[in-house]
């Protein structure tokens, strides 16, 4: 059995401006780890955390280390700013997450919106399509590999959190077949602080994926803090480890799905500009 970790980076607020200082994407990122794996892969990760940040856990059990988590947002921060010996040591952890990521052969696969200036995002919509196109290619990915599996979601808000199950219900129990019949439930919702799978995912979403999409698609059309030229450092360095480690297949069509998928409403440029 496999478990898929959802998290997101971002958030749905209108980008009224270039100027403006509302994060001009969202990206929402599944990460999917073969549970036989889970002890191994969750001790890693606490000892990754110490060895790393070792101030923030001075005294503290090793178990105990989950509580206090190493945020996406604060590891891409030093990019944006001159300071190389931070950006060194956060360049030093996060290849020791990727090595840990493609040590436990973990695939990832989501959906990043680019916004278009002065357009209104409907946060509702973007965040259950998401879901749905994760499941669906977590399902895929699960057929794959002749086995059964479960959605675990970063927890939002209760109606947040009811509206995303209940749409995986409708289409789980639909009268014309389950579209993700290999995952075994709907999706349930955790607390990042209990679960390494979402810090994980919370870390290649907010600190890889948001950067380099921001970088990639939004360098020279939207002016503010959230778009940085220096996070062409993490697009060069992670871009093509991250573009290995998606779940890609083939649909009925014959048309190459899943993985990282872009929906640019700024300036229409495809998914592989992700990477290029």
């Amino acid at each position: 059995m496999l478990a898929c970790y959802i998290d997101e980076s971002g958030d749905t607020g209108t980008l009224p401006t270039a100027q403006a200082p509302i994060q001009p994407l969202i990206c929402i990122l599944g990460l999917s780890l073969d549970l036989p794996y889970l002890r191994a892969f969750t001790l890693e990760f606490l000892d990754l955390k110490a060895r790393f940040f070792p101030g923030l856990f001075a005294g503290t059990l090793k178990l105990s280390r989950i509580l206090t988590e190493i945020k996406g947002a604060d590891i891409r921060a030093p990019f944006r700013t001159n300071d190389k010996p931070r950006r060194h040591h956060h360049i030093g952890f996060l290849d020791a997450l990727l090595d840990l990521v493609e040590t436990y052969n973990c695939r990832i696969f989501g959906r990043v919106w680019i916004k278009a200036i002065g357009v209104k995002v409907d946060g509702v919509a973007i965040y259950t399509y998401s879901a749905q196109s994760i499941c669906s290619t977590f399902n895929n990915l699960l057929a794959d590999r002749n086995d059964t599996g479960f959605v675990i979601a970063d927890a939002r808000s209760h109606g947040q959190n009811r509206g995303v199950s209940f749409s995986l219900f409708t289409q789980k129990l639909s009268a014309a077949g389950d579209p993700c019949s290999r995952i075994v439930e709907m999706p349930t919702f955790g607390h990042s602080e209990n679960h390494g799978g979402l810090q994980v995912a919370d870390l290649l979403c907010s600190a890889l994926l948001f950067p380099i999409a921001a970088f990639s698609y939004c360098t020279g059309h939207v002016n503010n803090i959230h778009v940085h030229p220096d996070y062409s450092i993490l697009k060069q360095r992670y871009g093509s480890r991250l573009q290995k480690l998606q779940h890609r297949y083939r649909d009925d069509a014959g048309d190459l799905i899943g993985g990282l998928i872009v929906s640019d409403s700024l300036t229409h440029r495809p998914g592989g500009h992700l990477f290029r």
